[in-house]
């Protein structure tokens, strides 16, 4: 208790301290240029924050390294008053101070002086202490009192002191134009003649006044009636469209890796000295990789994050030995302890400066050391190729040489070989692969839900720290609620399994569900039942949150790859077709299929984004391609609820389908034993020029004697060659045509069966009607086969899309091609004639035949 009340006095009595030395009142620097605002200026977009500022006035001097700011704002509503009356400033009390202006309230045409040093208060909010980081900025506030819808608040400071680690140099950026609609913007910069300064306009910024006097040199910008920008939804982080203003004192990259990169040397003694303390971390290593990798892994896990960043400590690393003792330290400690620790160990690798969001657009910035905010690490790999390590992403997995890294872009290698920023080469792509398992129990039943998704990689990063600080108990009640807004009455059938193969860097979830049911009618059928099986996994990705009419980049995902698979077992055997689709496009791909078989179904959704971003005329494609994925990302099984309702309906079904099988094919076997036994055609063949069964007769005949036994396992295989409950139901729930239609191919390819064994009997007796018969069979395939399809397509049309049906089209001329080739054979050729001779006639006598044609020998007969 005691010590905690002596900690808060010495707080409290430092910020004292702070609040004396480095907080003053004094007038506004000979230096400043003045700049008055319009105080009557006024928006009607300023409504809608509350204030409307007047002027936003930035200047900079190199020299004195002060920097100059003055903000004029007014009220205009009430919301206005609650969010603008308290002013804040920040600083570094360990080398830089504050030296307010003025601080004025205008009101009515009145001047209210409210400059007074007791009404601010200093304190350390630490706005990054979330991410475990201490930069040791104060804040000096004061809550303005007595503050008015319609007053102007117009206050000026100050800042002197710039970090030493900068030894004099500088770097900003400023903005002509900000989220918010303002007045008036002006920005200077004064320095010396003689000092070097370089600067860089972009996005339509005017170029800088120049003004010398006093061998000083002024550069100033200004900015009238600028509107707000409006960033719209998904833009990217680094895209800013404001005019900006650049400046730096380094000309150019090598410089900035010069000065820095000093602070990051480590002695050969230390690196010694480091090896030999960090044994213990390779014990129990089988070999190097793992070595490597376990020193990789020490650093991400045992070396807490948390840094100090408060002076020097913001661009200055601590010692690696040091770190490594006190077991924590900021991105720039950790990344200078991996790197030596890799180096002690025969790895070339070096820090490397990064920034984490707007990594995309360093290569167009000029070269500053502040235009980064993260530090990793660089290594070679054994083939001398560059790879990158984050030292500050905890369980990650695999091997150093598949260690997944964020993409930051580009980034500057802090050595003093350094010429240019290095382009970084992206990581691996992560995957996830979803497989959901229904297995029914019957249509209109319930229903068993495995579950097995499989993280890769960066995927399996990102997860491990979630299932590592959670219970299992509260990971299962997370899905079990997930899973329930979609099934209803599901339950836990076994505990989720969580399986975690690190050093493969693969995580797998399985999780196991019981559901009572599965079906719902439907809401314009009450009669019909259906199932649905939606990828809500991929519900992110499938609806992205924009509008077409843009103007600005689109942020997207290059690093998607997400697999979601959906199989049913089904009892029973379902009309299903099977169909695929594929889009591209420059933002992402997507492969779906449907693929049914053995009464198995499965659904495929792929995933995979291709770039960061879209330009603005890429997105309306972009979306148009997603809305053509969400109208078929749900897939709908429907069941008629009279077959469910009534327990023979099964039995009856097949009772039904059996007999149509039956009664089809003793129909044509009555048939068929018509012909054999009555009909026949007289043989006009000699025999001295009869030939046996071989050429292109025997070609034809492979295809003759394979039709019966394809037929016969459709029948028996192939759904759709037989219907079931399901299938009846579907098809005269559609229509009365399409069961008609259901019937007559039943009918068709049972009588098919019965006539394509008739053929081949005929066939291998090399009767005289084999040929006619041939011809006939291929020409009710023909005709059948077209009138099925036709009816089909003019029947049931919203069933098709244009490529099916441009396919069913396809498959008509097809059919009709090959049979053509048949029957043209079968009905000129001389081969067939001579092949085909035997009649049913046993007591007839012989006919005899007379020849004006010369004698030829057997081996001058034509092979056709």
């Amino acid at each position: 208790m005691l010590r905690h009340i002596f900690v808060k006095l010495l707080f409290f009595l430092s910020l004292y301290q702070i609040n004396a030395q480095n907080l003053n009142q004094k007038p506004i620097p000979d230096w400043v240029e003045h700049t008055t605002p319009d105080y009557t200026a006024s928006a009607e977009d300023a409504k809608a924050s509350g204030f409307y500022y007047l002027l936003l006035d930035d200047q900079y001097n190199i020299e004195r390294k002060e920097y100059y700011e003055r903000f004029t704002y007014k009220i205009v509503s009430k919301n206005g008053v609650q969010e603008m009356s308290d002013i804040s400033i920040e600083f570094d009390p360990q080398y830089q101070k504050v030296i307010l202006h003025k601080l004025e309230i205008i009101r009515d045409g009145k001047t209210l002086n409210r400059l007074d040093l007791k009404d601010f208060r200093i304190i350390q909010r630490e706005e990054d202490l979330e991410r475990h980081l201490y930069n040791g900025v104060v804040t000096a506030v004061n809550h303005l009192y007595d503050i008015r819808e319609g007053d102007i608040i117009d206050y000026a400071y100050t800042t002197v002191g710039r970090n030493p680690i900068h030894e004099g140099k500088v770097g900003a950026t400023f903005f002509l134009q900000h989220p918010l609609p303002v007045a008036q913007i002006h920005i200077a910069v004064l320095k010396p003649e003689n000092y070097d300064l370089f600067i860089k306009t972009g996005n339509g910024a005017p170029d800088a006044k120049v003004t010398r006097a006093n061998s000083h040199t002024r550069y100033s910008w200004s900015a009238t009636d600028t509107e707000a920008i409006l960033y719209e939804t998904n833009t990217p982080s680094w895209y800013y469209p404001a005019p900006r203003v650049e400046f730096t004192s380094f000309e150019t990259w090598a410089a900035v890796a010069k000065q820095y990169s000093k602070h990051y040397a480590v002695s050969e003694q230390e690196k010694k000295a480091l090896k030999e303390a960090s044994a213990s971390i390779l014990k129990g290593q089988k070999n190097r990789s793992d070595s490597l990798t376990a020193l990789v892994r020490f650093v991400q896990d045992d070396i807490r994050y948390l840094g100090f960043e408060d002076g020097l400590n913001s661009f200055k690393p601590s010692k690696p030995r040091e770190v490594l003792e006190r077991r924590f330290g900021d991105c720039k400690d950790k990344a200078l302890l991996l790197s030596t620790l890799l180096q002690s160990h025969g790895v070339e690798a070096k820090p490397i400066l990064v920034h984490s969001i707007n990594g995309k657009t360093l290569n167009e910035q000029l070269p500053s050391p502040f235009v980064f905010d993260h530090c990793i690490v660089q290594y070679k790999t054994e083939l001398g190729q560059d790879a990158y390590i984050d030292p500050t992403i905890s369980d990650q997995g695999g091997s150093l040489q598949t260690t997944y890294w964020p993409n930051y872009h580009f980034g500057l290698v802090l050595d003093k070989n350094t010429t240019e920023l290095t382009p970084l080469t992206r990581s691996k792509k992560p995957r996830t692969v979803l497989v959901e398992t229904f297995s029914l129990d019957k249509a209109g039943g319930g229903a068993v839900l495995d579950i097995e998704t499989r993280y890769y990689d960066g995927d399996a990063d990102n997860m491990r720290p979630y299932f590592n600080t959670t219970s299992t108990e509260s990971v299962q009640k997370t899905y079990t609620d997930f899973y329930s807004s979609m099934y209803p009455g599901i339950r836990v059938n076994k505990e989720v399994v969580i399986e975690d193969d690190r050093k493969n860097n693969l995580l797998t979830v399985v999780e196991n569900y019981k559901i009572d049911s599965l079906w719902k009618p439907l809401p314009n059928n009450n009669k019909i039942v259906a199932a649905q099986f939606y990828p809500s996994a991929l519900e992110n990705l499938l609806y992205p949150v924009t509008s077409s009419e843009r103007s600005m980049p689109y942020l997207t995902n290059a690093e998607a790859d997400f697999e979601h698979k959906t199989v049913v077992y089904f009892p029973e055997s379902w009309n299903i077709k099977n169909e695929s689709l594929h889009l591209d496009n420059p933002g992402f791909s997507y492969d779906y299929k449907i693929d049914y078989k053995n009464a198995a179904l499965e659904i495929t959704h792929h995933y995979k984004g291709k770039t960061d971003y879209l330009e603005a005329d890429q997105v309306a494609k972009y979306l148009e391609l997603h809305n053509q994925i969400q109208n078929q990302s749900t897939y709908q099984l429907t069941y008629g609820a009279s077959f469910l309702k009534t327990p023979q309906a099964a039995a009856d079904s097949y009772t039904v389908t059996i007999s149509l099988i039956f009664f089809g094919a003793l129909l044509t076997a009555l048939l068929c034993w018509f012909l054999y036994t009555t009909y026949d055609l007289p043989n006009t063949v000699d025999e001295r020029w009869q030939q046996p069964i071989g050429g292109w007769v025997a070609f034809f005949g492979i295809g003759i004697v394979l039709t019966p036994l394809i037929v016969l396992g459709n029948l028996l295989f192939n759904e759709d060659f037989h219907l079931n409950a399901t299938n009846w139901e579907y098809l005269f729930d559609q229509s009365f045509a399409l069961g008609l239609i259901g019937i007559v191919e039943l009918l068709y390819n049972s009588a098919y069966l019965i006539f394509s064994l008739f053929v081949v009997i005929l066939y291998f007796q090399k009767r005289t009607i084999a040929p006619r018969m041939i011809i006939i069979m291929n020409a009710a395939v023909v005709i059948l086969f077209t009138l099925d399809n036709v009816a089909l397509l003019q029947l049931a049309p919203d069933q098709f899309d244009p490529a099916e049906t441009q396919s069913m089209y396809g498959e008509i001329i097809g059919v009709m091609f090959k049979a053509g080739i048949v029957i043209c054979y079968f009905a000129f050729s001389e081969r067939v004639k001579n092949t085909f001779t035997k009649t049913n006639k046993t007591h007839s006598e012989p006919e005899v035949y007379e020849f004006n044609t010369p004698e030829i020998s057997p081996s001058q007969q034509s092979s056709l």
